[in-house]
């Protein structure tokens, strides 16, 4: 089964998870724990914030480029 990811982007500060959070759990039970649920705020205010914020999505981004095991998996 292919796993599924729930990847939620907010505004620093927002409270806006409940929602995210329920389709998780709704998910989980059918997709048997195949799934991940991701939280990244930001704040792009100051460079600090910006800076921490590439810094989580390039490690996001890393973790769904295929290794090249799961490529030859593939073929």
């Amino acid at each position: 089964m292919t796993p599924v990811a729930i990847v939620v982007i907010t505004l620093e500060g927002m409270d806006c998870m409940d929602p995210m959070r329920a389709v998780y759990h709704n998910f989980r039970s059918y997709l048997f724990g195949n799934v991940a649920f991701i939280h990244i705020d930001f704040n792009l205010v100051t460079a600090k914030g910006i800076q921490s914020y590439a810094a989580r999505i390039d490690t996001l981004l890393a973790l769904f480029k295929p290794s090249e095991m799961e490529r030859n998996l593939s073929r």
